[in-house]
């Protein structure tokens, strides 16, 4: 019986040494970290990144930092399979100051995103949402004008600033990539079948957002000159870390029985 039990050690520790391999990822630092950072379960990428927007009937170029809320801003339709303009919402989060951690995933052909391992990110061509620590390379992404394009290299960088812009489709281009608006969501699954998708749930807990957006007679430009998260992130985060909660407590009663 000790020799079994030695073998199941070994076994056990020879999986999570390919676990932590696996997950071991080259680090390239843009620069010194002088200050506290920031947790990294926020939803953000670059403030420095580009989109398209429409400006005046016109489709433009600009920096995450230089759109407001809203603006019309390109995104793609993953259902009628066609790029379309949502609108922006709400800014979750901005710090043009601080020092933040992304993942870097660049793809076969020369394109690249950057965002926090916890932003969602749609792989593969049935557009499943997944945290970006999550993705490995050789998983499709979207590009605008090009398609399907394969993840070759993820590396980590620290670059200076942030922001978190949500849009009513819940979805983004940024640097021409297919990108979800939501962080730290997974799949609710019951019996191996997906109930709630990371992305419907991000949906649902920005809904009200949107309809107070819709409703509103007054138009609200709101930049991101303010720091760190809106008050309506805030309670998000506080109703799904219960929800969270609720649901590892009945996963745990359901596996003692």
């Amino acid at each position: 019986a000790p020799e079994v039990e030695g073998k199941g050690h070994r076994e056990k520790g020879q999986r999570e040494k390919r676990l932590r391999e696996k997950k071991s990822i080259p680090e390239v630092k843009l620069l010194t970290i002088t200050q506290h950072q920031r947790p990294a379960e926020e939803v953000v990428i670059p403030h420095s990144l580009k989109l398209k927007a429409l400006r005046n009937g016109e489709e433009t170029n600009l920096r995450l930092e230089e759109i407001v809320v809203g603006d019309m801003v390109l995104t793609y339709d993953c259902t009628k399979g066609r790029p379309v303009y949502t609108e922006l919402i709400l800014w979750a989060d901005a710090d043009f100051h601080s020092p933040t951690t992304y993942l870097h995933l660049e793809t076969e052909e020369g394109a690249s995103i950057k965002l926090t391992g916890e932003h969602l990110i749609l792989v593969g061509k049935s557009h499943r949402a997944i945290m970006a620590r999550d993705v490995e390379p050789g998983d499709l992404l979207y590009r605008r004008n090009v398609g399907y394009v394969k993840v070759k290299t993820i590396s980590k960088v620290v670059e200076k600033g942030r922001c978190g812009p949500i849009t009513a489709s819940g979805t983004i281009l940024v640097d021409d990539i297919l990108g979800s608006c939501y962080a730290n969501l997974a799949d609710i699954s019951f019996f191996g079948r997906v109930f709630v998708s990371a992305q419907l749930q991000g949906r649902i807990g920005l809904l009200p957002m949107w309809i107070y957006r819709k409703c509103s007679k007054a138009k609200v430009e709101e930049s991101v000159e303010f720091e760190g998260l809106h008050p309506y992130v805030i309670s998000l985060i506080k109703i799904f870390s219960a929800i969270a909660k609720i649901l590892e407590e009945e996963s745990r009663i359901s596996a003692m029985n």
